[in-house]
């Protein structure tokens, strides 16, 4: 269950756990009973594992520098215009069958 936190005019705020199902309900305050309304906090990122921190921290960064990767980088060869295709070229019409 979540850790929701509260705060009493009286007593200030005080955390609680209730499910997810109770999470806009206004809860009591522990030590004069009246309603308390919920504070809106951020989450508890400390916990987050190292591996998805890094993944956000990659991502948002990207949003503005996005890298450019080289075709060697990638593996492949660098761009030869004066190449010749390396692809196959069948001689004639391969599709047409003579009886």
């Amino acid at each position: 269950m979540p850790l929701y936190e509260f705060s009493c005019l009286a007593h200030g705020s005080f955390e609680l756990r209730r499910p997810f199902s109770q999470a806009t309900a206004p809860a009591r305050c522990p030590q004069c009973g009246e309603l308390a309304r919920r504070v809106f906090t951020s989450p508890n990122v400390p916990r987050t594992p190292a591996w998805i921190v890094e993944g956000l921290t990659r991502e948002e960064r990207s949003r503005h520098e996005p890298r450019v990767a080289t075709r060697e980088e990638i593996g492949l060869p660098a761009y030869d215009p004066e190449a010749k295709p390396q692809y196959h070229v069948a001689k004639g019409r391969p599709w047409m069958i003579s009886h």
